[in-house]
């Protein structure tokens, strides 16, 4: 109502419309108790931070994955005065055993199970159980950020990691800025039965208040009881699958350039033979206005890890994007085989990083 301050957990019609849809969309046994409405993801993550940094002795260790979502990592960072552990991905995420071997154990682990950013794996349903026996093992939480779970191109999506969770140990964040629009600023934590983590996340709103105004959030939850933000995600998804289909049509079968990334999501991974590769591709790109990020700054650890350029494809409209498609695999294949020159002319542009801070 106007003049009355947004509750701190946000709206409740709000939340209970968030509750349903991820009841229908993801299989999440959830109330609209257990919903805290954010400003988007990195919001819910430094919401996180400050919980976990209230209820831990000295200072809180959270694992993240290597490469991985470098805002969450700055994030937590900057708030509760976090210590960030990488841990490697293989091919379907993070690696669990690698997790599980690092003493003292970390009070958390912030994982992309359902489309790993930027690599795109999937964790398989094997290695979600390995990891919640570990954070119930350790007494650690896992944030299980949802990244994209609308999208999956190939293969039935898996039960969110938060549905398989019965020790009270996975905060599920998720955010409608890939499913509307990074301008709207909203997302949303799913609190699992835990009276501590609860307590200290109430703590924190009751001091910061609730940062989506009112008015926001109940035209989002308008939009969802009336079933277009489901109408929505069918159409996009027909529409990114088309995309999809476009980069696999001009990227594909280049010779020490695989491409990856693409069984969900709104990205591509093209991998290249080392960074420096890497730094040519992108800065031969962005001198013709295509704007690309290497892989390696995704990285945890600085120089390490996998090289190649992330490229978004959700943005541009499809005669924009097959024209940067195909200046993309033009400077791909000059700078694999030695040629300096520069001459792209595409007229296109790409998102340089596909993941926002919503």
């Amino acid at each position: 109502m106007p003049g009355t301050p947004a509750p701190p957990f946000g709206s409740p019609r709000l939340r209970a419309e968030i509750a349903d849809h991820l009841r229908q969309a993801r299989g999440v046994a959830c109330s609209p108790d257990d919903i805290v409405v954010t400003a988007g993801t990195s919001d819910a993550i430094a919401l996180l931070a400050s919980a976990i940094d209230a209820i831990v002795e000295g200072t809180p260790r959270v694992a993240v994955e290597h490469p991985g979502y470098p805002s969450a990592r700055r994030v937590l960072a900057r708030r509760g005065a976090v210590r960030t552990v990488p841990v490697a991905v293989d091919d379907d995420g993070i690696d669990v055993a690698a997790l599980a071997a690092i003493r003292p154990a970390p009070h958390a682990a912030m994982v992309t199970p359902s489309h790993q950013y930027p690599l795109g794996g999937r964790l398989p349903v094997a290695a979600r159980l390995a990891l919640l026996d570990w954070a119930e093992a350790s007494g650690a939480l896992v944030i299980e950020d949802d990244y994209d779970s609308e999208f999956r191109h190939l293969g039935a999506p898996l039960p969110a990691l938060a549905s398989l969770d019965r020790g009270g140990r996975v905060v599920l964040v998720g955010s409608f800025s890939k499913v509307l629009t990074p301008w709207v600023r909203l997302g949303y934590l799913v609190l699992p039965a835990n009276p501590g983590l609860r307590a200290a996340v109430a703590a924190v709103r009751d001091d910061e208040t609730c940062p989506v105004p009112g008015i926001a959030q109940e035209a989002i939850a308008a939009l969802l009881a009336s079933g277009a933000v489901r109408r929505h995600i069918a159409a996009a998804r027909r529409d990114y699958a088309h995309r999809r289909r476009l980069v696999l049509e001009v990227l594909s079968g280049i010779e020490q350039a695989p491409l990856a990334g693409l069984d969900g999501g709104l990205h591509a991974v093209v991998h290249l033979p080392d960074h420096a590769a890497a730094a040519a591709v992108v800065a031969r790109l962005e001198a013709d206005g295509i704007a690309v990020a290497a892989l390696g700054e995704y990285s945890a650890v600085p120089g390490a890890g996998p090289a190649g350029i992330v490229l978004g494809y959700a943005a541009p409209g499809d005669t924009r994007l097959a024209e940067a498609l195909d200046a993309v695999r033009r400077v791909v294949l000059a700078t694999l085989a030695g040629d300096g020159s520069r001459d792209t002319r595409a007229g296109g542009e790409l998102e340089r990083g596909p993941r926002t801070g919503g």
